[in-house]
Formats: structure tokens, sequence, C-alpha cells
């Protein structure tokens, strides 16, 4: 059946997951966003949808979602058309005012939707919501920073941001300081393991670009969300647990820095096409650099995933 056809009138929030090979991940995530959708039905008499993109998975994991949640809206892919695609595919077909982005290895508590909806209807200017994320254990998690620019990239590229007092000085690429987390306030970009936003900014900004295929799609969506005068706010009292990098984790370091290379290389030719040969040199360096360091310390695991790159003929992944 196709999903326009099972949705219902009256739909208030499409909750979005993408799952690729993580299927015990992806029950644990489906049981917490089960718990928390009948809380916001019970609270506030909303009604929330729940989309599965099934990315190609070949663990099990479209046997089991068809098994033990019938209820939820399935697009099974036969293959994995990588993390943009895959979401896009589901936020074209969504017909409800808010959609929820969240990874497969994403756990809601039970007030989570209520409450970011609550928040999105008290607060028109805030058009996408981020919340704080921590590990299983609660720990800290850092998810957020300042959108590049040439200037911050080659600054990270020379390691500029990790030397102490001047990392509290500048506005860097990955906010790693727990004080910036504290307050809630404007972000310029945020990790999309947990992004509620009005349907309004997808179909201003076209969703995802579909050319990445995993890293920097975040960062470079919320370029564009920025450019087009939408906002981004952060909400530390709502608060999600995010394993992190759980399907990532399946793929070799060097493809991951590889990818990692990529988008940056993407995102600088699309939004500052005139300087992408000089941050991309330094970005060259400051590879060349962190193989060196890491082969002084004897860290050759590293060191290796470095220089493998660094001497890559590869221009795409």
């Amino acid at each position: 059946m196709e999903l326009n056809e099972k949705y219902k009138q009256g739909i208030d929030c499409t909750i979005v997951i993408l799952s690729y090979n993580t299927k015990d991940v992806t029950f644990e995530c489906l049981k917490r966003v089960e718990i928390s959708r009948q809380y916001f039905s019970r609270k506030l008499q909303k009604k929330a949808d729940i989309v599965v993109v099934e990315n190609g998975s070949k663990d099990g994991s479209l046997e089991m979602i068809k098994e033990n949640y019938p209820e939820v809206k399935l697009i099974a892919l036969e293959k994995n058309v990588g993390y943009p695609r895959g979401n896009n595919l589901a936020m074209e077909k969504v017909t409800s005012p808010y959609i929820l982005l969240i990874n497969s290895d994403t756990y809601l508590k039970e007030e989570t939707l209520a409450q970011a909806y609550e928040y999105m209807e008290e607060n028109l200017a805030c058009d996408v919501l981020s919340a704080r994320l921590v590990y299983l254990d609660g720990s800290f998690q850092a998810f957020s920073g300042f959108l590049p620019t040439p200037f911050r990239s080659i600054r990270w590229s020379f390691l500029i941001e990790s030397i102490p007092v001047i990392n509290k000085l500048i506005k860097p690429l990955y906010q790693y300081d727990k004080s910036f987390y504290k307050e809630e306030k404007q972000f310029d970009w945020v990790t999309t393991g947990f992004f509620f936003m009005r349907k309004k900014v997808y179909e201003v900004t076209g969703g995802f670009d579909e050319r990445l295929f995993l890293y920097m799609e975040d960062v470079e969506w919320c370029q564009r969300i920025k450019e087009k005068g939408f906002k981004i706010f952060y909400l530390p009292s709502l608060v999600v647990i995010h394993l992190g990098g759980f399907s990532a984790k399946k793929l070799p370091s060097e493809e991951l820095l590889r990818r990692h290379v990529e988008g940056v290389r993407h995102f600088h030719s699309v939004h500052y096409p005139k300087t992408l040969d000089l941050v991309m040199f330094c970005f060259k360096i400051g590879m060349i650099i962190r193989a060196i360091a890491y082969t002084i310390i004897i860290d050759l695991a590293k060191a290796r995933i470095y220089w493998s790159v660094v001497f890559s003929g590869k221009k795409r992944i």
C-alpha cells in the first residue's frame, strides 16, 4: 500500500525514522516512540504517525518491523540510498504540519513528543527545535556548533579550535564546551538525530541535499535553512537519548573519514566555491599533521587511516 493511502485526516505530527542494519536498536527506538506517541495523544488529544524508511537492511530489520509494529507506515527500499535520500522520500509524502526526524538510535522519553509540540505551538519564531542529547548512561553529548565558513574550516584543519583558551574565544565548527548547552538559545546547526520542524521548512528548502550520502548532510541543510530565514532553537529541558553513529560504526574508519572529507568538499563547492581549492588544500595539510602526530605517539592504527585518505586518489565516495 502506498504511504499516502495509509494517512488519516487530522494527523498533527509525523515521526520519520531511517533504519539501516540496526534491528535491535530500531526495535527499542520504535517501542519508546510508541510510548511517547500514546502520551502525546492522551495529554494533548493530538495524533501522530510513525514512518520508517527501511533503507535496504540485511539484518532482518524489515521483517522485525512488520511483525512487531504493524501500525507503522513503512517505506521498504531494496538498497541503501543514503541518509539524505531516504529521509526525503518520507518527508515528501508527509501531510501533517509538523515533522520529527530521529535516527533509529534515538530514544524518546514518554513526554518528549508532547513537550516539543507544545514548545513549537507557543514559540512561533522557532522553525526547528533540537533537544539536549545524552548517551545511554546520561552523560553529555556534543552535537552542534557554528556553520562552516572558509576561515572556520581552515582553522579547524590546523587544530586551532583545540587550543585551550583560544577555543573559548572563537565560534568553533564543533562545540564541545558543556556550558554552551546550558541555556535555551538559537543554534547555527544541529544534528538531525532529533529534528522537530514545521513542515514549511522542508517545503521551502527541499530537505537534504541528495548529492551527499552520509556526513555533513545535517550541516549543509542547516546552512540553507538559515539562508531562507528560518530559525533553529535548542531547548535544554527537552532531553533524549542518542546512542550515536550506530549504523556508521559498522563502516571501516577509512571510509568514514573519506565520506567526511567529501562532505566538506561538497559543502564548500556549493556555498563557497571561490575558496574551495584553498580549503581542501588546508584540509589535506591538516590530515597530514594528524597522521604525523599519531605516528609520533605510536598510534599507528589511526595514523594509517589518515595516511590512506591523504594518498587516496578518490575524489568521490
